[in-house]
């Protein structure tokens, strides 16, 4: 019962714990230009106001930018979930799905298409600012079996300013064409080289 707090162990300050424990992880042990983030974003638990919650199920996701430190933060994780479950004598089950692997881009591919910009469209229209994406993308898929390269080319029109995944994004097809032509031209390359 609720009023009675002390007969029980409560689930839900179990979850509450995690969630701010959790977050130390990243920021106290993974290195800041690797961009590891771990998001709790769904939490479930209890069944009415005055009674202690006797479990809590969260649900949430773990990106990093190398397959070691996704390793290294999963293993971190479920070290916190059971000491601090253990710490409010609970019990914790960490059960982690491998999601999509991290993009990264093969770097003599990258030193190829750089040029094949610079001869054709010219040096300023190829950056090597590295987009900070944080989100996730099944082409990690293929770049962790493959030579691959993945790059982001300028969709930003006058009268589009939406962003991707969005009902209001769309590309004109002065970008779209140069961008596939280009693209075609560097796989033709790969292929007679």
């Amino acid at each position: 019962h609720g009023a009675a707090p002390y007969k029980g162990i409560d689930a839900i300050t179990i979850a509450a714990a995690f969630v701010n424990e959790v977050q130390k992880v990243v920021s106290r042990e993974m290195p800041v230009d690797d961009g590891a983030v771990v998001t709790v974003g769904s939490i479930h638990g209890g069944e009415a106001r005055n009674i202690i919650c006797p479990s809590v199920v969260m649900e949430g996701t773990i990106r990093t930018r190398s397959p070691e430190r996704r390793r290294l933060l999963c293993q971190r994780v479920c070290e916190v979930a059971e000491g601090v479950a253990a710490m409010h004598r609970g019990q914790a089950e960490c059960v982690i799905y491998n999601g999509e692997p991290p993009v990264i881009n093969d770097a003599e591919m990258v030193i190829r298409f750089r040029q094949l910009v610079h001869e054709t469209i010219g040096c300023d229209a190829f950056t090597d600012r590295k987009k900070q994406a944080d989100g996730s993308d099944d082409f990690g898929f293929y770049a962790a079996c493959v030579p691959s390269i993945y790059f982001w080319f300028g969709s930003r029109a006058p009268g589009n300013d939406s962003h991707v995944h969005t009902s209001t994004f769309g590309a004109s097809d002065e970008l779209i064409i140069p961008t596939a032509e280009l693209t075609v031209r560097y796989i033709l390359g790969l292929l007679s080289s």
